[in-house]
């Protein structure tokens, strides 16, 4: 078996104003700001704790969300966030809730679009925004009730126009990812998995990939027509994204795959179980 090493530098530390959710998707980084600054967000109950580091050392924080009494805290409760970068060059921050979900500019201080879910269901019919992806000038935002919402985004403004809707899961979505040629996949508590063919124009699905007895898939990431898969077993799997075809299954941990990530130029993948 062939072993690969590993050296690592370390730039220093950053510190957060808040501490982290337990929940996927509750890191988020944003680079290419002026002066070669960084932007780290992480989700941390009700708000994202977003921290500023520039590249002389200056630190600034702040935090935002979605706004209400402490009545209703519990629905604001955050389930994810990410920046997305569009094919325009234009940077939005989505966040997601137990509220529904937002699009606003990168900070978060200006809101483009909001969806607030109706209220006055009962407690065991809560719903939830989970999932976020980018393709071309469209952002994809996954719900408890298994549609996808496709959202396009204009270059500036709050014209943020309803697309279509991506409807193939019975179960909650779990997590999102953009692959190539503008195909976007999506995961489920059931532990399916679609490929849709490109939600820019199209609500059709390229393969439905769905094995018997499997467990709550939670993470998904894209490499070079590669898809990877974490489930809750602590397996992990690697599909084909033109055939479907399961090309590898990994053993990787005792407990659920939480989080995946694809260093880009290497193809190596890190996983983080809970």
């Amino acid at each position: 078996m062939m072993s690969v090493g590993l050296s690592y530098g370390e730039d220093g530390s950053v510190k957060m104003a808040e501490s982290a959710s337990l929940v996927h998707g509750n890191l988020a980084v944003l680079q290419g700001l002026e002066e070669g600054g960084l932007a780290y967000g992480l989700v941390s109950r009700n708000v994202a704790a977003i921290t500023y580091a520039s590249s002389t050392g200056a630190i600034a924080s702040e935090s935002v969300g979605f706004p209400g009494s402490q009545e209703d805290v519990s629905s604001r409760t955050l389930t994810g966030m990410e920046w997305c970068r569009l094919k325009s060059s234009r940077v939005v921050l989505v966040l997601t809730s137990y509220r529904g979900f937002r699009i606003s500019n990168w900070n978060g201080q200006e809101v483009a679009y909001e969806n607030i879910f109706e209220t006055g269901r009962g407690a065991y019919e809560q719903r939830f925004a989970r999932g976020i992806a980018t393709v071309d000038n469209v952002v994809c935002v996954g719900t408890s009730e298994g549609n996808i919402t496709v959202l396009y985004v204009p270059p500036t403004g709050c014209d943020v126009v309803f697309s279509r809707h991506l409807q193939g899961h019975s179960a909650p979505i779990t997590a999102l990812c953009p692959c190539t040629l503008n195909q976007v996949a999506s995961s489920d508590e059931s532990g399916m998995i679609i490929v849709w063919s490109n939600p820019v124009i199209s609500a059709e699905s390229r393969f439905v990939i769905n094995e018997p007895g499997s467990f709550p898939c939670q993470c998904l990431c894209h490499w070079r027509g590669i898809l990877v898969a974490g489930f809750s077993s602590g397996t992990i799997r690697l599909y084909n994204t033109e055939t479907g075809r399961k090309t590898a299954e990994i053993a990787a941990h005792g407990r659920s795959v939480t989080a995946l990530d694809t260093a880009q130029d290497s193809g190596l993948v890190s996983t983080e179980p809970l």
